[in-house]
């Protein structure tokens, strides 16, 4: 498998964390015949698609597998880093490393659920906005939690628990 680009540290972000009881969901999922590395912490997932080579096999991928290929990647310059997922998870030039030993959420089957809803509302908007603007909402200037209400008006109204609102407009596709 091609490691996706910056995928070290992306995928650190939607893992859960190595402290998290669900051992099941620290690790991405790789699904070989799709060309997917799922990945999620239980609040968020993602999908990625991914470029596998005929000797990767479906299942799970370490996050310190990733991280290795990236860091020989450099260290080599080679074009792209990589993980051959088959009995363990090889890194070209590299070291070897087990294949964890746990089951990985059923995520394609929720995916396919929330596809085959009837889509009430979609929206584009621009994330490093949201977070600006949840940053300034904030007490400290961090970003934190914030509820988006949708109305009949063309912005979407943002607010955090506090008196503070905030505005966000729709981008165009």
């Amino acid at each position: 498998m091609i490691v996706p680009n910056k995928a070290d540290k992306t995928l650190k972000k939607v893992c859960a964390k190595i402290t998290d009881r669900r051992t099941q969901i620290h690790h991405c999922e790789l699904d070989a015949d799709k060309g997917y590395l799922w990945a999620t912490n239980g609040h968020i997932a993602a999908r990625l698609k991914v470029v596998t080579d005929e000797r990767d096999t479906s299942g799970p991928i370490s996050q310190e597998s990733i991280g290795a290929a990236v860091a020989v990647q450099k260290a080599t310059n080679q074009k792209d880093a990589q993980v051959i997922a088959n009995g363990g998870l090889d890194i070209p030039h590299g070291p070897s490393f087990p294949r964890p030993e746990t089951k990985f959420p059923d995520a394609a089957s929720i995916l396919n659920n929330v596809s085959d809803s009837t889509e009430k509302l979609a929206v584009t908007i621009d994330v490093q906005l949201l977070h600006d603007l949840a940053a300034a909402l904030s007490h400290d200037g961090k970003p934190g939690k914030v509820k988006l209400t949708f109305s009949d008006h063309t912005g979407i109204k943002v607010t955090n628990g506090t008196e503070n609102i905030g505005l966000l407009m729709p981008c165009r596709d």
